[in-house]
């Protein structure tokens, strides 16, 4: 008795919760056909992107929901498909950089910041701006120039924070010593010499 011709079974995939900028493989190798039949892996990756083969990489670019499928074809002549979905969660990476301080600043004078080697594994991130801010003892503010150092000896805190568009943040902080500075001598100010 003749029947209809069986579709290859479906199976499920991992991972379902990646960070961005990971590079992530999915593996449908468990796929089978009831015939033993040859089969064709399409992977599409729910951003846009499609892969090929049994296994495949992918990394997505930014944090969202994304909706994976890998459908399976037999390789022959009947070409039956099946199809299975996961939902896979891309979680936000915060932005990371290097705090540069200095290790001492003499009162009187002016001292900076600088965030450097800032960087985020998120291209949308980046290509939307990070905001850096500094605070140098009085809040956080968009100026690494923390103007005159007074009231040495002294230790002040000082701190740099990296935020991305998804409010993902790192901060990072230095201790400052500040020394005491020298009087200045300035014992002939409008003094008439005759």
């Amino acid at each position: 008795v003749g029947g209809l011709p069986d579709s290859p079974s479906r199976v499920a995939f991992t991972p379902t919760a990646v960070a961005e900028g990971q590079t992530v493989t999915f593996d449908g190798s468990k796929s089978s056909d009831p015939n033993d039949d040859a089969l064709l892996y399409a992977w599409d990756f729910g951003d846009g992107s499609h892969g090929t083969g049994a296994t495949a990489t992918h990394v997505y670019a930014d944090n969202g929901t994304h909706t994976a499928t890998l459908t399976v074809t037999e390789n022959g002549s009947e070409g039956l498909t099946s199809s299975a979905s996961v939902s896979v969660t891309v979680n936000n990476v915060a932005p990371t950089g290097t705090l540069t301080a200095p290790a001492t600043a003499v009162e009187g004078s002016s001292f900076s910041l600088a965030l450097t080697n800032v960087s985020d594994p998120s291209p949308a991130d980046v290509q939307a701006g990070l905001k850096i801010e500094y605070d140098c003892g009085a809040g956080f503010v968009a100026s690494g120039n923390c103007g005159i150092a007074v009231d040495g000896p002294a230790t002040r805190l000082v701190r740099a924070r990296v935020t991305d568009k998804d409010g993902g943040s790192n901060t990072y902080s230095a201790s400052v010593t500040i020394l005491n500075g020298n009087p200045v001598v300035n014992a002939f100010a409008g003094a008439t010499i005759v």
